[in-house]
C-alpha cells in the first residue's frame, strides 16, 4: 500500500527539474499523476510530460499526460478538465511550473513581465480556479504551490528580472490566503515552499550561504521531492506555512510578521517630515546599521 494510493494528483512543470521528480514521487506513493508541462521533444519525438508519465507508467504507476499552457485561463481550465476525464476527481495539486525572463526594469518589454507573471503567478489561480469547485464538494485537498527566495529578491543573479521576483512574492500571497479561504471547507492544506535546486532556469543552483541557510547540497532536482511528497500526505499537518527545501535542508519561514521595531507619535497628531528626518534614524537606524547584507553576486 503506497500512502497516496487512491489520490489523483496534477503537477505542473512535471515534464522537467523539480516538477518531474515531484511527479515520479508521488508516483511512486500510488498517485495517479497528471503531469502537465509545455517542455520539448526528445529525439525519439517524444515530449517531455509524456516522457515522465511514461517512465511512471513503466513502474507500475498510472499518469496521463497533458501540454495545456497554465499560464493562461483556458490552459487551467483544459488541464483540470483532463483530470476529471481522466481519473473523475482531483485531491492533489502541485503548482511548480515556472519561468524567468531576465531583463532591466527598464529594458524589459511588457510581453516579457507578463510571462514572468502570468506563469509564476497567474497559473495559481488558472489551475485552483477550475479545481477548487470540485476539491471543495469532495472536502479533501492538498495544494503545494512553489515559490522562490527571488520573492525576496535575488542577490545571485547576475542580471535582474523584477518581473520574476513580483510573481514568485504573489505566489506566495496566494497560497497563504488560499490556505484561509479553505480553510473551513473541509480537510484541506495549502503549503508553499522556497526550492533551491539545479534546474533548465537555475543550472548553477550552488550558491553561497543566503537568508541564514547553506547552499544546497546536493543541489540535484530529486533532493526536494519527498518534502513535497509529504506536504501531500493526509498525515501532514501544516497549513499555510511557506517553507525552504533545499539540498538535505528543510526550514520554515515565521508565520508571525510582526515588526522589529516602531515608533508612536503622542496625541494622534500627523508626523511632519522634519519630525521624521529626526526620529526614523534614530528610531530605525540599529537595524539599517546591522541588517544582513545580500546585494553581492556570487556563483
Amino acid at each position: 500500500m503506497g500512502k497516496l494510493d487512491g489520490k489523483v494528483a496534477v503537477v505542473t512543470g512535471g515534464g522537467n527539474g523539480m516538477g518531474e521528480w515531484v511527479a515520479r514521487e508521488l508516483g511512486s506513493l500510488g498517485a495517479s499523476v497528471v503531469v502537465n508541462d509545455l517542455g520539448v521533444w526528445n529525439e525519439k519525438g517524444i515530449q517531455d510530460a509524456e516522457r515522465v508519465a511514461q517512465e511512471i507508467r513503466n513502474k507500475g504507476g498510472r499518469a496521463v499526460s497533458d501540454t495545456s499552457d497554465i499560464g493562461t485561463y483556458e490552459g487551467g481550465r483544459t488541464l483540470i478538465d483532463k483530470a476529471l476525464t481522466t481519473y473523475g476527481k482531483i485531491d492533489i495539486l502541485c503548482l511548480i511550473a515556472g519561468t524567468t525572463v531576465r531583463a532591466p526594469i527598464d529594458e524589459m518589454t511588457e510581453e516579457q513581465f507578463d510571462k514572468n507573471i502570468n506563469v509564476n503567478l497567474k497559473q495559481c489561480f488558472n489551475v485552483c480556479h477550475f479545481a477548487a469547485k470540485y476539491m471543495k464538494d469532495a472536502g479533501y485537498g492538498r495544494i503545494v504551490i512553489y515559490a522562490s527566495r527571488g520573492a525576496f529578491g535575488n542577490p545571485y543573479s547576475p542580471t535582474r528580472s523584477c518581473g520574476y521576483s513580483a510573481g514568485k512574492a504573489g505566489a506566495i500571497g496566494f497560497a497563504s490566503e488560499l490556505s484561509l479561504e479553505l480553510r473551513n471547507c473541509g480537510d484541506f492544506r495549502v503549503n508553499c515552499v522556497l526550492p533551491a535546486a539545479q534546474s533548465r532556469l537555475f543550472p548553477n543552483a550552488r550558491k553561497a550561504t543566503y537568508g541564514g541557510v547553506p547552499a544546497p547540497w546536493p543541489s540535484t532536482p530529486d533532493m526536494v521531492a519527498p518534502m513535497t511528497a509529504y506536504l501531500c500526505l493526509d498525515e501532514c499537518q501544516a497549513d499555510g506555512e511557506v517553507f525552504y527545501i533545499g539540498g538535505t535542508d528543510i526550514g520554515i519561514y515565521p508565520r508571525d510578521r510582526s515588526v522589529i521595531s516602531s515608533m508612536h507619535k503622542g496625541n494622534y497628531e500627523k508626523w511632519t517630515v522634519d519630525e521624521l528626518c529626526e526620529q526614523v534614524p534614530d528610531c530605525f537606524g540599529w537595524y539599517f546599521a546591522t541588517r544582513p547584507e545580500i546585494s553581492d553576486y556570487r556563483q
